[in-house]
């Protein structure tokens, strides 16, 4: 009779042991390799990949999209290297990158306006104009065709995306290196630095494209002014686009959230964030 209850005991420990392998079995396939999409790149990128993740998880509940930063080259060193499923790059692929990577999707466009004070009457200024604006070699307005008034340089806050596109594409960042003046008056959030030129007399700044508003006058960048169509043919100068590139393989978890991307509620989002959409 004893050796019959051993005999019972062990049988039930092993059936335990069995489930719970079993069932461990089962959430390690339900979390592991194959639910989870890895988005790896541009810090400027990275607050809409995480809008659009947020947008895509709540109808794939099953599917973690998980959102690194690093930079636009890292991007697509880790597509390649297969560490990430999509890489996230702030600028045009350059000389030999498409032939690393597998399709490119260009899910936004950067358009940045320069705004002034309403008081302000010039209404046109060139990238070089800009550059000496904010690098603090023109100070007054009537240097650049308007009255005689000291400027009133309006920024965003180092790390800002709208910041890093307005100083690379007028030339303020130089050789690494953002030479924005110190007097400049820094804006941590777009609706501040919008409400900080409608306020200043004499100033100037820039925002993020749609949302600049009728509260501020948006200017002329060599001639040309941003609407949406100048900013989508690339006609304005201070926009880049913002892209997504992936591996020659690529998940049907990964292409699943690349289809959303391209769908009309995710093309809501990215406007919301005051960016142009591709088409």
């Amino acid at each position: 009779m004893k050796m019959k209850s051993n005999a019972k005991k062990y049988l039930k420990v092993f059936a335990a042991v069995m489930f719970c392998t079993l069932v461990a079995a089962g959430a390690s396939g339900c979390a592991g390799a194959g639910t989870e999409v890895k988005i790896v790149g541009s810090t400027s990128v990275q607050p809409l990949s995480r809008e659009l993740a947020k947008g895509f998880m709540e109808n794939n509940r099953s599917v973690d999209v998980i959102v690194d930063s690093s930079d636009s080259e890292k991007a697509i060193e880790a597509v390649e290297s297969g560490t990430a499923d999509i890489g996230a790059v702030s600028r045009k692929l350059e000389n030999g990158e498409n032939a690393n990577v597998g399709k490119v999707y260009t899910i936004a466009i950067d358009g940045v306006a320069v705004i002034v004070n309403k008081d302000v009457k010039v209404d046109d200024l060139s990238l070089q104009q800009l550059k000496d604006i904010y690098t603090g070699k023109i100070t007054n307005w009537k240097q650049v065709g308007g009255e005689d008034a000291a400027i009133t340089l309006v920024s965003r806050e180092p790390g800002s995306g709208t910041r890093e596109a307005f100083v690379e594409k007028t030339g303020v960042m130089d050789n690494s290196e953002d030479m924005t003046s110190d007097g400049a008056i820094v804006c941590t959030s777009t609706y501040k630095a919008v409400k900080t030129v409608s306020e200043k007399k004499y100033s100037i700044g820039y925002a993020a494209f749609e949302s600049a508003g009728s509260s501020v006058k948006t200017i002329k960048v060599g001639g040309v002014l941003p609407t949406e169509d100048t900013v989508r043919n690339g006609t304005y100068p201070i926009q880049r686009p913002f892209q997504y590139v992936t591996g020659k393989e690529v998940s049907e978890q990964a292409q699943a959230y690349l289809d959303y991307v391209m769908s009309r509620d995710a093309q809501s989002r990215i406007k919301e964030r005051g960016y142009v959409t591709s088409e």
